[in-house]
């Protein structure tokens, strides 16, 4: 029986770059939810004074903002270069043509625009809180 632990015939362009993504950002929101639930046993068994939880969600926004719109760019260009390289190693006298695998990049812009609406997402949730900290000072 042969064990085998590391392959060096893997092919890295058939990687599966979205379920990649996919699986990292879902291990991300487990482990920021987990942090949510040990503070607010913090917050509930140790300290009286409690922090707002819209601080922890402006957290988290700033991080998936920042994963998704490296992740889309990253996914778009990689997709890009992958398929150059698939075209010049796949005959003798490149083509360029336009066929190809583009998945990889329609999820690339799919998730450049999930960033950006993290990012309003984000303003918009700190626009509200400063108007209501300007209400709740006037008299």
């Amino acid at each position: 029986m042969e064990n085998q632990s590391f392959n060096l015939k893997t092919d890295l362009l058939q990687a599966q770059f979205p379920t990649m993504f996919k699986d990292f950002v879902f291990i991300l929101l487990l482990f920021f939810a987990f942090l949510i639930l040990v503070n607010l046993f913090k917050n509930i068994f140790t300290s009286s004074k409690q922090s707002p939880a819209r601080d922890y969600i402006v957290l988290l926004l700033i991080i998936l903002n920042k994963i998704f719109l490296f992740g889309g760019i990253g996914l778009i260009v990689a997709n890009i270069i992958k398929n150059i390289f698939e075209e010049i190693y796949s005959s003798a006298a490149p083509k360029f043509s336009i066929a190809g695998a583009w998945e990889d990049l329609s999820f690339g812009i799919i998730l450049l625009f999930v960033g950006i609406g993290l990012n309003k997402a984000r303003k918009l949730i700190l626009n509200q809180v400063t108007a209501t900290n300007t209400r709740e000072q006037q008299p």
